[in-house]
């Protein structure tokens, strides 16, 4: 369990730290293991070292077919996933799941199909993520971290951030936000294309001149704490700058206009909202119940 590799590794005069993680390459012992204490038993090496170990044998069994299914799972592939996304938690290792999956398929050298074993894999993962934090479908909780897996899930460190910020913070604020989330979702569903970005020229009523308008000069003072990971400050800032002015917007203008030129541009305007937040935070619009809350 990587204590011969350990001391292999020491005969032949490795570095202590590479023959340390090799030693621990096998931590946690189990997936009840709280991933507070890894970081006390095993080197962030050691870390790395055993999330790259088990990627390889999941891309290799999700590549050749051999899947868990029901009680069913010979290889513990369902261990090795867990492993990962409990590593990845305990040391808060940050990287791009679609660059390290291509780089792993490469060494496979062409056998499997990287689109075909990249979407096995996210959704294997997925599941994983939501086991480690203990939610279960009917909970908010559930509901949120969906939510933020459905913005974005190339970063599986990143989502535990989201997820940790979202379940932690005022869920007034978060219900204030997801409002207008699902309003603005909602108003897209079924529109076929993807919008442009909104004119300025083709602006005819008050209430959009003011959306837009807000776009323009405050959109920055949601996307700077966006950029230093700042999730609930920028939520706090969403929710309050378009909660009024959207709902206002929604309740005086005909989004669906009949002029196909100011409909595209209302649309355009909804999507740059929707957007500014569902893009690398949480797409709330998976949440129910908002309008009892």
């Amino acid at each position: 369990q990587g204590i011969v590799g350990r001391e292999y590794a020491r005969e032949a005069r490795e570095k202590e730290e590479v023959s340390l993680a090799i030693g621990t390459q096998y931590l946690p012992k189990n997936l009840s293991e709280d991933y507070k204490n890894l970081p006390k038993q095993m080197s962030k090496l050691g870390a790395m070292f055993g999330i790259i170990d088990r990627y390889d044998l999941l891309i290799g069994a999700l590549g050749t077919g051999l899947e868990p299914t029901g009680s069913q799972d010979p290889y513990a592939l369902r261990r090795a996933g867990g492993i990962v996304v409990k590593l990845i938690r305990a040391f808060d290792i940050s990287f791009s799941l679609s660059e390290v999956h291509k780089n792993n398929l490469f060494l496979y050298d062409g056998r499997f199909l990287l689109k075909e074993v990249g979407l096995k894999y996210v959704k294997f993962l997925r599941e994983r993520v939501a086991f480690e934090l203990g939610v279960k479908s009917g909970m908010r909780s559930y509901e949120i971290l969906q939510a933020v897996m459905d913005s974005s899930f190339e970063d599986i460190a990143d989502v535990f951030r989201r997820f940790d910020v979202l379940t932690g913070m005022d869920q007034k604020i978060l219900i204030k936000a997801a409002k207008v989330i699902q309003r603005t979702a909602n108003m897209l569903k079924g529109y076929g294309k993807a919008p442009g970005e909104p004119k300025e020229e083709l602006l005819a009523e008050v209430q959009e001149k003011k959306l837009f308008e807000l776009l323009k000069t405050k959109a920055k003072e949601v996307e700077e704490p966006l950029e230093k990971g700042n999730y609930e400050r920028a939520t706090r800032l969403f929710a309050d700058l378009f909660s009024v002015p959207l709902h206002d917007f929604f309740d005086h203008v005909l989004v669906n206009a009949e002029d196909a030129a100011l409909r595209e541009n209302r649309m355009a305007l909804v999507a740059k909202i929707n957007r500014l937040y569902t893009a690398k935070v949480a797409d709330l619009s998976v949440l129910s119940r908002i309008d009892e809350e």
